[in-house]
């Protein structure tokens, strides 16, 4: 979206970004296998390295980077390495798919914070500690500038940026 319309005011919501997650069952067999099952688990377990996370399966979603394997492409490009040619990677068509097959112990799925916030099962979800990339998208509420008085573009301006905060989409301003 153009954000330079003069006759246009935009906030912004969200800029969408990417990270890796997988089931709680999953994740104890990523951390079995990698020898991590020892030590205690913690909030800021050591992160994934994309050499490690290579050796699971790769659940992939073609929607997003219009190209199968983009959004892992994408990700390993991140920290400036390719990726891998034996990494095993399962293609869907949609992002949905592959946090059912991720639900499922099927392996791991690159999401974002939207859909996993709206998921009732999130909490079966467990987010990698591991980096994460921009997917480029940027979400933002617009408005005609000659109706920014309007009571009611005011009350659902403010009931948006307020629930991205609320949210964590969207950092609260400072001051």
């Amino acid at each position: 979206m153009r954000t330079d319309a003069s006759a246009f005011s935009y906030d912004k919501l969200y800029e969408e970004r990417l990270f890796p997650v997988c089931s709680q069952d999953y994740w104890k067999r990523i951390r079995r296998e990698l020898g991590r099952d020892d030590l205690p688990e913690q909030r800021d377990e050591p992160p994934l390295s994309p050499e490690e996370l290579a050796r699971f399966p790769l659940l992939s979603t073609h929607s997003i980077f219009d190209r199968a394997g983009g959004d892992w492409q994408a990700w390993y490009a991140a920290v400036g390495e390719r990726l891998p040619g034996a990494a095993r990677v399962q293609h869907f068509s949609h992002m949905l798919l592959a946090l059912e097959a991720a639900r499922f112990h099927q392996g791991v799925a690159l999401t974002n914070d939207y859909m996993l916030s709206t998921r009732r099962d999130s909490e079966d979800f467990v987010r990698l500690p591991a980096h994460s990339v921009a997917t480029g998208d940027t979400f933002y509420f617009a408005w005609k500038t000659s109706r920014r008085q309007e009571r009611g573009i005011q009350t659902l301006r403010r009931w948006l940026v307020d629930e991205a905060i609320r949210s964590r989409l969207l950092a609260a301003p400072s001051g």
